[in-house]
């Protein structure tokens, strides 16, 4: 299966609410094909991302996701909320060393 998003960019961060440096990813969602359903592929894309959040973290990390608009600036960033690895779903779990 081809992944449904590109990592455009990579760096560290300091997350001075958790006092704690942390990874930042930018990952750009690829656009779904002219014959697929675009809420399918959307939930999938997310799914997808989650599950590469999770790939390298220990248990004991916060992982969170920040949805943001590149063609509409004037929307609000989303989030999906900071969690332990381990506090996540089991199916994204289960798919992670």
């Amino acid at each position: 299966m081809d992944r449904r998003f590109d990592i455009l960019d990579r760096n560290t961060r300091q997350y001075r609410r958790y006092n704690d440096v942390g990874r930042q990813i930018t990952a750009r969602l690829i656009p779904p094909s002219d014959n697929s359903d675009p809420e399918t592929h959307f939930i999938a894309s997310v799914n997808d991302l989650i599950v590469h959040a999770l790939r390298d973290v220990v248990h004991s990390d916060m992982v969170g996701i920040t949805i943001q608009s590149q063609v509409n600036l004037n929307d609000k960033p989303n989030g999906i909320s900071f969690r332990r690895k381990d506090q996540s779903p089991s199916r994204f779990q289960d798919s992670t060393p």
